[in-house]
């Protein structure tokens, strides 16, 4: 059975003026640590971003206010930032809103839609205050970045 659920009681649906909904198969609490841990065809929607994973835990702070969101099991993601739309995937996705940064990390992949730009590497970090994003290659292996570049005839 699927359960949906909007974190009304942990004061998660007003976060920088959207709400964030997660629906998954599997919701669990604990109150005394101060995490949340939903399992099982997780979604999560905050404005027009999204995320989809197995396994999503947040974690709040003494005020019941979410401080991180780790998003595992495959994740893959949708999110806005200014103008541009991106799409992609990684092994984890860490989501930390009091900074309004994502970090990705392993087998990153990044696709910019409009400009068609796709982006691989092993850590990858979103700012979406300031638009402003860092990609980190494996140790071996560098950053890989593949755009179009259109030649005047």
């Amino acid at each position: 059975m699927k359960y949906t659920v909007l974190l009304i009681f942990f004061a998660i649906t007003s976060l920088f003026g959207e709400d964030i909904k997660i629906s998954a198969d599997k919701f669990q609490a604990d109150e005394i640590n101060k995490i949340s841990l939903f399992e099982g065809n997780v979604k999560i929607t905050k404005g027009k971003d999204k995320i989809e994973a197995q396994k999503l835990t947040i974690i709040f702070d003494a005020k019941n206010k979410p401080i991180k969101y780790s998003a595992e099991g495959k994740p893959n993601f949708v999110f806005f930032i200014k103008d541009k739309h991106y799409k992609g995937k990684a092994d984890k996705i860490i989501y930390t809103p009091v900074e309004r940064k994502y970090l990705l990390l392993g087998n990153v992949f990044v696709h910019e839609i409009k400009e068609d730009r796709k982006i691989y590497g092993d850590k990858l970090t979103i700012d979406k205050a300031n638009g402003r994003i860092v990609i980190i290659g494996k140790k071996n292996q560098p950053v890989k970045f593949i755009f179009k570049v259109e030649e005047k005839k």
